[in-house]
């Protein structure tokens, strides 16, 4: 059972059913309930919750790949993975969802950790493109001093 966390849960749903593209950093300690909150927030949701690991670059790039290919995306008629990060997050406006496109990265600092560039790919999506799509996408790490950078 969930209990707790109806303001955080609120400002997300209102988010999700605004008619902008929204791009959230969640940050705080370890341990206070941010995972849980975003499970509870996305479960009657289409979605992805990608969970980072400390893993290397090519591992990470490779599972976030099959994360999103496994959502039936036009690239999976001819991929198994993709080549690079800007590919993939690319990707994300082809998502079959119905409602808005809804990714969840958790522990965003370990997918940068052996890519420093991933942020700044993002950022130019986001200014490009993603900016102007029915995306959502949240960003949440524990690693403070990293997500306020």
């Amino acid at each position: 059972m969930f209990i707790g966390r109806e303001q955080e849960l609120n400002f997300l749903n209102s988010r999700y059913h605004s008619k902008n593209a929204e791009l959230i950093f969640l940050y705080g300690r370890y341990r206070i309930g941010k995972t849980e909150t975003l499970h509870e927030f996305c479960k009657d949701k289409e979605h992805i919750f990608y969970s980072c690991q400390e893993c290397p670059d090519n591992i990470q790039l490779r599972n976030f790949s099959q994360s999103l290919l496994k959502e039936n995306i036009k690239a999976s008629q001819y991929l198994s993975t993709f080549h690079d990060w800007k590919q993939v997050l690319s990707s994300i406006i082809e998502l079959p969802y119905k409602e808005k496109k809804l990714i969840i990265i958790d522990e965003f600092p370990y997918m940068c950790k052996n890519n420093k560039s991933i942020p700044s790919i993002l950022q130019n999506l986001w200014d490009t493109t993603l900016k102007n799509e029915n995306v959502m996408i949240i960003l949440c790490g524990s690693a403070m001093s990293f997500i306020e950078k």
